[in-house]
């Protein structure tokens, strides 16, 4: 028996050294976040020397989706976690022998987690949350529900620590030193913009300035090779960024355009993404999945109705439906526009796009190809259809004033999105006076 006692004594003090060390390499962190619109991160004594290891993000309102222990066998705890619509869930063992609990992929907040000792006797475990709206919470310790539940509330931060439980000592030495959050309600935050060249270099620039992720909606490059086009954007955008093609970067490029598969090769990644990157692709943010697509740049009928890429579509924005978000078609060529490119005739793909997008009650359509800025809503029943093409390139005036758009010449600028449960609020930047409000409803 005092065997037995002391191998388990011996082998949880390895656990607390674990949880003590700095983490300086993701391969020998014992504890990872999966952040939104990062990924995997490690978890961190090294923020600040306070005794406990720190898993999210402490910059910034990306939510954490799930929490994984990188050496179970060696863990002091066992965990369950809170998972947005869906509720308690146990931890679950990884194809790679790790355990996790919460999700990825699925763009589903983690609430809360309840971290329970396996040993109880000899340690104490600790947790405590840094909570979208109310800020630190207390501390909680074994098997305590540390975070909310029932609120709707996204974790930010959580701060993990043991200590002996014939110890009287509950706190780290220090204590969190990051500012509260005070956003009220979850919110997906998103810049647009198409048409940008190398002339908007520093229209990018601003764009990274707000740590906002970025949607590009088309003819990127122009003048400039893929890569180069590629480096300029990573040196001014940090935030995800997630795209679609257009005319200018396509399967049959002309000289002064680039191949897709060039761009392909050097865009930075998006996180929580699936289908063709920069062709055919589904976006997940929390309140919207940003739907793109490629009528009259991929191959010719896909789009019209029937066609597989005009299946492959409506089935995505089902899906949104069904998910309870809202689901947001980016596509590169416009149907309403104001612009010189003029509408194209009804029997075109674009077309066919708009149509799909009111019959599923899409609420939102967002392109790019003509060099300016307009909104139009056409009818109680159809989309808002918004050209935002002011990304630098070629400047150009609103060739056919209608009255039933809000249009502006392109200037360099770009549009903002914020997204909730129930509502997309627009505020266009830079480039002229427009803000909106669209509601699920």
């Amino acid at each position: 028996m005092k065997n037995r006692l002391l191998g388990v004594i011996l082998a949880l003090a390895a656990v607390l050294t674990l949880l003590s060390a700095p983490s300086a390499a993701a391969a020998t962190s014992w504890i990872s976040g999966h952040v939104q619109n990062r990924g995997w991160i490690d978890g961190a004594s090294s923020i600040v020397v306070d005794g406990a290891t720190w898993v999210g993000t402490v910059d910034s309102t990306n939510r954490l989706e799930a929490v994984r222990l990188n050496n179970p066998a060696e863990a002091a705890f066992t965990m369950r976690g809170h998972v947005q619509n869906v509720g308690w869930v146990d931890q679950q063992r990884l194809p790679d022998g790790r355990v996790m609990v919460g999700t990825t992929g699925r763009s589903l907040r983690l609430e809360a987690v309840q971290l329970t000792p396996m040993h109880p006797e000899v340690w104490t475990v600790w947790c405590q949350a840094n909570v979208a709206g109310k800020g630190w919470l207390d501390p909680v310790k074994n098997g305590a529900t540390c975070g909310t539940t029932g609120e709707a509330r996204k974790v930010l931060t959580m701060r993990i620590w043991v200590t002996p439980t014939d110890t009287p000592t509950s706190e780290p030495t220090v204590p969190p030193t990051t500012e509260p959050t005070t956003e009220p309600t979850d919110v997906t935050r998103i810049a647009t913009v198409g048409d940008i060249g190398p002339e908007g270099a520093d229209n990018l620039a601003a764009i990274g300035k707000t740590g906002r992720p970025l949607l590009m909606l088309g003819d990127l490059g122009y003048t400039i090779s893929a890569q180069a086009f590629c480096d300029m954007l990573k040196a001014r955008v940090q935030a995800p960024v997630m795209w679609v093609q257009g005319n200018h970067e396509n399967r049959n490029a002309k000289a002064q355009d680039q191949l897709t598969t060039e761009y392909q090769k050097c865009m930075p990644a998006y996180p929580d993404s699936t289908g063709e990157v920069g062709v055919a692709q589904v976006y997940k943010t929390e309140h919207a999945w940003i739907i793109t697509g490629s009528p009259a740049e991929a191959e010719p009928g896909a789009y019209l109705p029937g066609g597989a890429r005009w299946v492959w579509m409506r089935d995505q924005i089902r899906a949104a439906n069904a998910a309870g978000v809202f689901a947001i078609v980016a596509v590169h060529e416009p149907d309403y526009t104001v612009g010189e490119h003029g509408r194209p005739s009804k029997d075109s793909e674009q077309k066919a796009i708009s149509n799909l997008a009111e019959a599923e009650g899409v609420k939102l359509v967002l392109t790019g190809h003509d060099h300016n800025y307009s909104r139009v809503q056409p009818r109680p029943t159809a989309p808002t259809f918004i050209v935002a093409g002011m990304g630098g390139h070629e400047v150009r005036p609103v060739a056919d004033p209608n009255p039933l758009y809000q249009a502006c010449p392109g200037t360099p600028g770009w549009l903002e999105l914020d997204i909730t449960a129930d509502r997309i609020t627009g505020h266009v930047v830079g480039t002229c006076t427009d803000d909106f409000t669209i509601t699920k409803g």
